[in-house]
């Protein structure tokens, strides 16, 4: 027995163990032969499949917010999936992984790579999609697999990933209730609240805030701020008692989070000034300089080296 009860398959806020939601679909897969039981299972399945989050993505102003604070809440969707946007200069690469992806044929990677499209064509319209990509072989006629997402397939690729046309993506949400962003961050804040992943020590609450602020590539104080419903002076007096200053915890954020884009050659210098909220390559290469003592593209350069 899986511990769940019905109720449990409808309820919006019981998020269910990928091995539960695996075990599913072996058996689905078994009941449709020489068919493809996570495609059925995707279409039949109701939109708020991820609980009351749904909600929250589908009140997001354009896709790319959406995808962002996707991956903000990703923990409070699972503990083991992994996704990853990557910037190119016509297209947005959305990866989402699982740690089961490599051990069911693809059952389960097929799977949230339709209910996720689903969403994306039910609230932004299909032609955001260019293509689709999987990391495991064909497993039905490719037929079935472009009648559902009506694109070209991709199989056996190193990511489970949607790709979509870059231009599109900030195209506005028309059938979603549209809510300012910045009330969608604090309610999965408070759901992240209620599920422990928030802690109650106060540097933690202001680090996540700083990265909240990220999604709207706000590097600002202020922002800060707003975003903790407290004065710049109240915040500083609070940061004083932990001897840190609220801008050097920012740029602190702001340089781990560039190593991280220049680990991924996918960004381009300039990509990644845009996502730190720069006005210019320029200022984020002088800034970068003052973090680590050497330029962004040295950074790179000696990470790669230190890789092979």
């Amino acid at each position: 027995m899986s511990g769940y009860q019905a109720i449990d398959l409808i309820e919006k806020d019981v998020l269910l163990d990928g091995n539960i939601i695996l075990n599913m679909l072996s058996k689905a897969d078994k009941f449709f032969k020489n068919s493809n039981s996570s495609l059925k299972i995707a279409s039949a399945m109701p939109l708020n499949f991820y609980g009351s989050l749904a909600d929250i993505f589908h009140q997001s102003k354009d896709l790319i917010t959406a995808l962002e604070l996707f991956m903000y809440a990703e923990d409070l969707i699972s503990d083991q999936s992994d996704t990853q946007i990557i910037y190119t200069d016509n297209e947005v690469i959305f990866q989402m992984n699982h740690e089961l992806d490599l051990v069911d044929n693809g059952l389960l990677g097929e799977f949230v790579i339709a209910i996720a499209w689903r969403h994306f064509e039910q609230f932004f319209g299909a032609d955001v999609l260019n293509s689709i990509r999987l990391r495991h072989s064909q497993r039905c006629p490719i037929a079935r697999y472009e009648t559902f997402f009506n694109v070209s397939i991709e199989f056996d690729t190193i990511h489970n990933a949607l790709v979509l046309d870059r231009s599109k993506i900030t195209l506005p949400n028309t059938k979603g209730k549209i809510t300012p962003t910045k009330f969608l961050i604090e309610q999965i804040q408070e759901k992240r609240r209620k599920k422990g992943l928030t802690g109650s020590d106060e540097l933690i609450d202001v680090i996540n805030a700083i990265s909240c602020n990220s999604i709207n590539k706000d590097y600002t104080v202020t922002g800060l701020a707003n975003t903790l419903s407290v004065s710049t002076r109240n915040l500083q007096r609070r940061l004083q008692k932990e001897n840190i200053n609220a801008r050097v915890l920012i740029d602190h954020f702001r340089y781990k989070y560039a190593l991280k884009l220049l680990a991924d050659k996918q960004y381009s210098i300039e990509k990644i000034s845009e996502i730190l909220g720069f006005n210019s390559e320029q200022g984020f290469q002088k800034a970068f300089k003052n973090w680590a003592g050497k330029s962004a593209a040295q950074s790179r350069k000696d990470k790669s080296n230190s890789s092979k």
